[in-house]
């Protein structure tokens, strides 16, 4: 399995000279991120998943920015040509560096180069996290041992970058150079640790959506429930971000690590359009006021105390039907909300959608994360 980063450069006419024709074979890809640069703009896709299969490739829920639009069918089955593939009025000429890390192809697009063409780079690198816990161990050396002579295409990671149809030396070797790495989800698309031990910026692990401390909360190297974590003094202290994700676009997920707090104070909200988490302003428990559109439309509180002082993983999940509230991973409050109404704004991390008195969090907030899928924890 490999992950592959599209990067849209408009202004070359040509593939770069002096690399060989790639052949498309058997194997299973993962989209992280594909980039456009149109008008001095820049699109990004949510992630998504693709698979390459016997020359078909199988582009699914692809949503990407009308300028920066590359492929429009569900479904292109593609004609094997050296270098070049066809699709009726799509073109795409695939070309592979020598070292298998980056590809470039081309693709038909009304407004491209010369009005109806684009030129696009591809980033490869494998994805060998084969259970998908979030780290490259003993448990995945295990999985490649166990279908070791096989072709078995979740293994078949070696030579880079489309495998060689077999689970062998050469998919351990690349295994083995990345033992012990953390693997983020392709579906997280916003990650903040706040492990940092000083500066004013939280950094995104993964994307690139670092925010901005505001406040002068205290960093907690040490103190966290993963890692670090920073300190907030219910005050005027909290985190802005930009625009992440459109709770009106689809299934979502967001949890987060929290310690302290009290009544009426948030922890993770949309500029300007919903508290997302917070705690409930009478009894301490964890609600989300990001509502429903129409008059079904109404807050979700639980029973669940979370000002106790202790460490609670609070997260908040919508399968664009069920609005689930968690806490410690355990469900602890549901109802069903047909569509969120939608915001295009960034995000607060400890303190409500207007920074209201009283909304600032007062404690420790640790390992906050946001996803474009419905995440059972």
């Amino acid at each position: 399995m490999l992950r592959i980063a599209f990067v849209l450069w408009q202004s070359c006419p040509l593939a770069p000279a002096g690399f060989c024709c790639a052949r498309v074979v058997n194997g299973r890809y993962c989209i992280k991120h594909m980039i456009s640069y149109y008008n001095d703009l820049t699109y990004k896709t949510e992630d998504r998943r693709i698979r390459i299969h016997n020359f078909s490739l199988q582009i699914l829920a692809v949503s990407v920015a009308a300028e920066a639009l590359l492929i429009t069918s569900d479904k292109i089955n593609l004609t094997s040509y050296t270098g070049i593939f066809y699709y009726t009025a799509l073109v795409i000429f695939l070309i592979l560096t020598y070292n298998g890390s980056t590809l470039f192809f081309m693709s038909m697009r009304p407004g491209g180069i010369g009005g109806y063409r684009d030129l696009w780079q591809v980033s490869i690198t494998p994805v060998v996290d084969f259970n998908g816990d979030g780290v490259v161990d003993c448990t995945d050396m295990c999985i490649m041992i166990d279908h070791w002579g096989e072709d078995y295409p979740l293994c078949d990671i070696g030579p880079m970058p489309w495998g060689d149809g077999m689970v062998d030396v050469q998919d351990l070797i690349v295994l083995a150079e990345h033992l012990f790495e953390e693997i983020l989800p392709v579906e997280l698309v916003a990650y903040w640790k706040l492990d940092e031990t000083e500066g004013n910026i939280a950094n995104d692990s993964a994307a690139d959506n670092d925010g901005t401390v505001n406040g002068g909360p205290l960093w907690q190297p040490t103190g966290g429930q993963v890692n670090g974590a920073l300190a907030f003094d219910g005050i005027d202290d909290y985190i802005s971000a930009d625009f992440v994700l459109n709770p009106a676009d689809g299934p979502f997920s967001v949890f987060a690590w929290i310690k302290g707090g009290a009544p009426g104070q948030v922890i993770l909200s949309q500029i300007g359009e919903a508290n997302w988490l917070s705690v409930d302003p009478l009894e301490g428990t964890l609600m989300t006021g990001l509502e429903g559109i129409g008059r079904s439309g109404c807050t979700l509180i639980s029973q669940t105390l979370i000002t106790d002082g202790t460490w609670h993983r609070v997260g908040l999940t919508w399968d664009g039907s069920n609005r689930i509230l968690y806490a410690d991973d355990l469900e602890v409050a549901k109802d069903t909300q047909a569509q969120f109404s939608g915001s295009a704004e960034g995000l607060y991390i400890g303190t409500g959608k207007a920074m209201e008195q009283g909304s600032f969090w007062s404690g420790l907030i640790d390992d906050v994360r946001i996803y474009d899928r419905m995440v059972t924890p």
